[in-house]
C-alpha cells in the first residue's frame, strides 16, 4: 500500500482524480488531513489500476471519517 500511495502522491493524480496535498507530518491542518485520507482512499479504491477495484471507503471507516472531518481519529494517530 505504502509503495502504491508514494507512486500516486508523485504522480499527483490516480486515474484522473487529483491527489495532493502537504507531505510535513508536523502540519496537521484540517485540509491537508482531509487530502492525506482522500489520496488513501483513492489508492485503496483503484489499488489493481483499475477505476473501482480496491477497497471501498466503508471497509475504513477512520480514513472516511478523516476525509469528511480533516480530524485524525485517535486510533489511527496511534497506529
Amino acid at each position: 500500500f505504502i509503495a502504491k500511495l508514494n507512486t500516486n502522491v508523485a504522480a499527483g493524480s490516480v486515474l484522473g482524480t487529483s491527489i495532493t496535498f502537504n507531505t510535513n507530518a508536523a502540519v496537521q491542518d484540517v485540509t491537508t488531513n482531509k487530502n492525506r485520507a482522500t489520496a488513501m482512499l483513492v489508492t485503496l479504491q483503484n489499488f489493481t489500476g483499475k477505476k473501482g477495484v480496491g477497497c471501498p471507503a466503508a471497509s475504513t471507516p477512520e480514513l472516511l471519517s478523516q476525509q469528511k472531518t480533516g480530524v485524525v481519529s485517535a486510533t489511527s494517530a496511534t497506529a
